[in-house]
């Protein structure tokens, strides 16, 4: 009758084995646990930038708008506030509110009034103030065309007027630009301007 041996050796390599598996093991679910977090972590910072430049964009718009104002000679605020300028704000009626939307847009030199009168950036947020991308890259709010792919993003504005004293004559409009974009929960970013028309101030 034949006899089964057993090696040492061969049970120590097998030991081994199982052990050196087990040691791959953990080291690629760190590196698998690590590659989701970096993953994370990079949409996370660019969802913040692209969110601070939309709203940096839209308060640089309001900032430019009003320096035309002042090269044409035309009242600070014209296009930049509730008033409507006949002839000149012809793209929207005169409102009440104060809530807006902005566009860099070829066509556009003015805000334009949000669909609601108090906020658009409810819970959840109106398609109002989404901002969509194009096919030819221009990031806007909805305007029915063909190509508008919409983002996670959405801005609006607020515009107060700033007066010189409780009673006295505006010199200025207050500016709140807010972004908001949702991820595991919803993020948002403000940016606040006054600006003032200096010419009321000489």
């Amino acid at each position: 009758m034949r006899s089964l041996k057993f090696s040492a050796s061969r049970g120590q390599s097998l030991l081994e084995l199982v052990v050196a598996l087990s040691i791959i093991s953990v080291a690629l679910v760190a590196l698998m646990t690590l590659s989701a977090t970096t993953i994370t972590g990079i949409t996370k910072g660019r969802d913040l930038f692209l969110g601070y430049n939309y709203a940096r964009e839209a308060m640089e718009l309001v900032q430019h708008y009003r320096d035309t104002n002042f090269l044409l000679e035309d009242p600070f605020d014209d296009c930049i506030s509730a008033a409507n300028v006949p002839g000149k704000c012809s793209n929207r009626a005169s409102i009440a509110g104060n809530v807006f939307i902005v566009d860099a847009y070829e066509t556009d030199w003015e805000i334009f009034p949000a669909a609601v009168s108090d906020t658009c950036l409810n819970d959840p947020p109106l398609e109002a103030c989404q901002l969509f991308i194009t096919s030819d890259g221009k990031v806007l709010h909805k305007r029915g065309g063909l190509g508008e792919s919409p983002t996670k993003f959405y801005r609006m504005l607020t515009v107060e007027d700033i007066t010189d004293g409780e009673f006295g004559p505006q010199i200025g409009i207050k500016v709140v630009v807010e972004v908001l974009w949702q991820e595991e929960k919803a993020k948002s970013i403000f940016l606040v301007k006054e600006f003032y028309d200096w010419r009321s101030l000489e």
